[in-house]
């Protein structure tokens, strides 16, 4: 049975991977003593600020699914925090890992700023996310690209708190 699951790349300000199910929930289970692990303050919030309580921080690995840092970016930017190379170099060994599986990295912003501009940011990261897998050998052709801009939003942009949470980055396996 193909599971279908979205990982998330937070693109601003930290955060983590998040694997979520096609209802929202879980896509995989942890043992308790994992979940007790991670923070919910930086994970992604699929629909209100505080679902986090029901999300899961993920990488996967011989279907075992870790904790894993985010992919960090300059504000306003399509180029990388220095501290985002551990979260590339994660998503580098998921993929040569599991060599069947395709990805779709989907690119997202707040809503401050021009709406087309946003929409053009976001396309840049994804990019920019394609670009490095490429480089350390992923075949292009299991990686596609979208950029949503500030069409997506997993929280509210009221606050610069709750805007981060929008800048970001998903990743959804499309084919295992």
């Amino acid at each position: 049975m193909l599971m279908k699951a979205t990982l998330l790349l937070m693109a601003c300000f930290g955060g983590m991977i998040a694997a979520y199910g096609q209802d929202g929930g879980p896509a995989v289970s942890t043992s308790r003593s994992v979940r007790q692990k991670i923070s919910t303050k930086s994970l992604y919030t699929p629909t209100t600020d505080n679902a986090a309580k029901n999300s899961t921080a993920v990488s996967a690995s011989n279907s075992n699914f870790k904790k894993m840092q985010a992919i960090q970016f300059v504000q306003s930017q399509a180029e990388f925090l220095p501290s985002s190379q551990t979260a590339l170099d994660e998503l580098v060994t998921f993929m040569r890992d599991k060599p069947t599986v395709e990805i779709e990295l989907g690119g997202h912003t707040d809503n401050q700023g021009d709406f087309d501009q946003n929409v053009a940011l976001s396309k840049k990261r994804v990019d920019l996310v394609k670009s490095y897998l490429v480089k350390n050998g992923i075949d292009a052709k299991r990686i596609t690209t979208r950029g949503f801009g500030p069409t997506r939003p997993v929280a509210s942009n009221r606050t610069e708190e709750t805007r981060k949470l929008n800048r970001r980055v998903e990743m959804t396996i499309t084919k295992q």
